[in-house]
């Protein structure tokens, strides 16, 4: 997906968060939500939860 897929208010918004994991990681969802939208039935939660895992890893790393 790119980011003109997503609706320019929502854009805006995510470029004004200074801290730049967090903006990363809602770039990311926004990007997987546009990815699935078409999906008949899309059953992703355990890739939303792999993913928030992953993230709160990366950061616990980055702060030690």
């Amino acid at each position: 997906m790119d980011r003109e897929d997503v609706n320019e208010l929502i854009l805006d918004e995510v470029d004004d968060i200074e801290d730049e994991s967090v903006r990363q990681f809602i770039d990311d969802i926004l990007r997987f939500e546009r990815s699935n939208l078409d999906m008949d039935q899309p059953h992703y939660k355990s890739d939303y939860n792999e993913y928030i895992d992953a993230t709160i890893e990366s950061w616990q790393e980055d702060s030690s």
